[in-house]
């Protein structure tokens, strides 16, 4: 795989800290290892636990977003209308911008 390809962009909606999008230009059949997705969120978190599903197909799949480091974010550090650089890895999305 190369690192430098961003798997999918998504505007994401939420239910509280649930975050969801709806890929756009890409529907994968499953979450890329390793992949990076580029996200837009709708509103700033609120928890340190929140959780990201993109569409995948048709069906959804959350999964906590965590730091880079994989520490638990900080309520805030996702901020309402930022844009951010998500990678999945393992059963979690990491926070890398």
């Amino acid at each position: 795989m190369d690192f430098n390809i961003i798997q999918g962009k998504s505007i994401l909606t939420n239910v509280g800290d649930a975050y969801m999008g709806k890929l756009i230009g890409l529907t994968p059949a499953n979450y890329i290892n390793y992949g990076v997705y580029l996200c837009k969120f709708s509103s700033s978190n609120t928890t340190t636990t929140p959780t990201l599903s993109l569409d995948l197909n048709g069906y959804y799949n959350p999964y906590p977003i965590v730091k880079n480091t994989g520490a638990a974010l900080g309520i805030g550090d996702l901020e309402i209308d930022g844009w951010y650089l998500i990678m999945f890895s393992v059963n979690k999305f990491l926070k890398l911008t």
